[in-house]
């Protein structure tokens, strides 16, 4: 999902990627052809659950709300 990421984030001798959570969401709906629906119920219920360690990439809600 090269084109969700937007940085990188460095501490502690670690660095992790930055992604925009809108364009993720749009990377899956293209890839996948999903619905943005059933692309955020992958994230929710795929991806996010997955948070295990400080490995693990940073999603940035860039939703606006």
């Amino acid at each position: 999902m090269d084109g969700a990421l937007i940085g990188i984030s460095r501490v502690d001798g670690t660095s992790v990627g930055v992604y925009s959570f809108l364009k993720y969401i749009e990377s899956l709906m293209d890839r996948y052809d999903l619905t943005e629906e059933a692309a955020i119920s992958f994230y929710e219920n795929s991806l996010f659950p997955l948070k295990i360690d400080e490995n693990y990439p940073i999603f940035v809600d860039d939703t606006g709300v």
